[in-house]
């Protein structure tokens, strides 16, 4: 129980930014005014006013809200405090119950119903022609290439950012001083989320402006701003792993005098499967995303759920699911190759 107490408020907190802030789905069924969000909000103002004085007023307030909310929800959790390995653990004795079972049967089966229909709906023009004729579309490999192009270097610039959150509160937890400050570091990771990615994003695009950068920059943008979007996914499959080392083997690292690349050479098998992960979320979300390529996509730089969004406001909806399918198939192989070439095999024990 105590490990879920630690780990909900957090998840709690992501799962609201997330939904508070949602824009693909609001913008691709319409967007009214009466449906409209601040994220999409801000990109009207953005895109078709280039209203900056609107959106930077959108954009505080959803910074306000979301803070307000992070912080008493933060407030009520719990403290992160030892890892359970090391102290005292009790057992407690499961009971399972025919009601229980039929309770988790009814939640798996409503979760289901849910997720499945959209699923078959989507792939059901596999089996028509307009499949084989939208596969030998120019078009839907160049967004396919777009979207490899910005997925990959904003995941390893992602993970490249948690790692670095991850050492910054390890060391913290070294110090007596310091100990208050890795859940602030965690914390501040998660914040991200509460600053719309399309306001970043235009204060990149306006301060590279003034250097004299201009447009060129766009595709650059696009990477980072993903990259710093992910962070917080990545911080979730991340931390724990890191806090949970540094607390076992903490004292045997510093009587043995081992750090930094040896050490981490000593803890990767270990934290293997969690970096994988980290870079299969990151690598996922920036595939997806349609934020930030939203409002810098031009004639070269439309990525894959673009050109969806593209085909749907073109009324072409056969042709958008089966783009769609490309994008959940392409989805499922790069997690797969993420879990398998960075997590490495699990290995089987045969009694």
């Amino acid at each position: 129980m105590a490990l879920y107490k630690k780990a909900l408020p957090g998840a709690f907190v992501l799962i609201f930014m997330l939904c508070f802030s949602s824009f693909a789905v609001v913008l691709s069924l319409g967007g009214g005014p009466k449906s409209s969000t601040l994220e999409v909000a801000i990109y009207q103002a953005l895109r078709f006013d280039f209203d900056l004085n609107k959106a930077s007023f959108l954009a505080l307030l959803q910074v306000f809200i979301c803070t307000l909310f992070a912080v008493v929800v933060y407030r009520l959790a719990p403290v992160n405090r030892q890892d359970a390995s090391l102290l005292a653990v009790r057992g407690y004795a499961l009971k399972d119950s025919w009601l229980a079972k039929v309770a988790d049967g009814v939640a798996l089966l409503c979760a289901l119903s849910l997720v499945i229909p959209p699923f078959l709906a989507i792939f059901d023009p596999v089996f028509s022609p307009v499949f084989l004729s939208t596969l030998q579309s120019a078009a839907l490999w160049e967004a396919v290439l777009v979207s490899m192009k910005i997925a990959l270097p904003a995941a390893l610039l992602s993970l490249l950012l948690g790692v670095c959150f991850g050492v910054l509160a390890r060391f913290c937890m070294d110090r007596p001083y310091l100990a208050f400050l890795p859940n602030k570091i965690e914390h501040l990771g998660n914040m991200i989320l509460m600053v719309p990615g399309l306001v970043i994003a235009t204060g990149l695009f306006l301060t590279l402006r003034d250097l004299g950068l201009g447009l060129q920059s766009s595709y650059w943008i696009v990477v980072w701003v993903n990259a710093v979007m992910a962070l917080p996914f990545v911080l979730r499959a991340l931390m724990p792993v890191l806090y949970q080392q540094e607390r076992r083997f903490r004292n045997v690292y510093l009587s043995l005098g081992i750090y930094s690349w040896a050490r981490w050479r000593l803890e990767w098998p270990l934290v293997r499967k969690s970096v994988a992960q980290a870079f299969g979320y990151a690598l996922l979300l920036s595939l997806g995303d349609m934020g930030v390529i939203a409002l810098f996509g031009s004639q070269g730089l439309v990525s894959l759920p673009l050109y969806l969004f593209q085909l749907i406001g073109s009324y072409q909806l056969e042709k958008g699911a089966c783009v769609a399918v490309v994008l959940i198939s392409l989805c499922l192989v790069l997690f797969y190759c993420s879990s398998r070439f960075i997590g490495g095999v699990t290995a089987r024990v045969k009694n």
